[in-house]
């Protein structure tokens, strides 16, 4: 049985073709989680965050309200900040800066 040329070359240009159109792709996002971790801080105050992996974004659950704050760039440790109410954390010590109630100071975390 002869093949002939013309299909195979055909054949051959589809392969490469194809074979190109997933090598670029990139990988796919990481599934979000998320991680909470309460506060105990001076005066007897504390709150909850819920560091929401993947989406780059905190989760506070302070005096009874919620307040999602997007990840901002920070010298060291992490910081997040919608522009009027900043959270910074370092290892299992956190404050609040611009909290309506107060600041969050001397805070000390501990995973729920």
């Amino acid at each position: 049985m002869a093949i002939s040329g013309r299909p195979l070359a055909r054949l051959a240009l589809w392969a490469a073709l194809l074979g190109g159109c997933g090598a670029e792709a990139p990988p796919p996002d990481p599934t979000p989680g998320e991680t909470s971790v309460v506060y105990a801080c001076e005066g007897g105050r504390g709150f909850t965050a819920t560091f929401q992996i993947g989406r780059n974004t905190v989760l506070m659950e302070v005096d009874g309200q919620s307040l999602a704050l997007p990840q901002v760039p920070a010298g060291s440790g992490v910081a997040y900040s919608d522009g009027a109410v900043t959270f910074r954390a370092q290892g299992t010590q956190a404050f609040t800066q611009g909290w309506p109630s107060g600041d969050y100071v001397g805070c000390t975390g501990t995973n729920n």
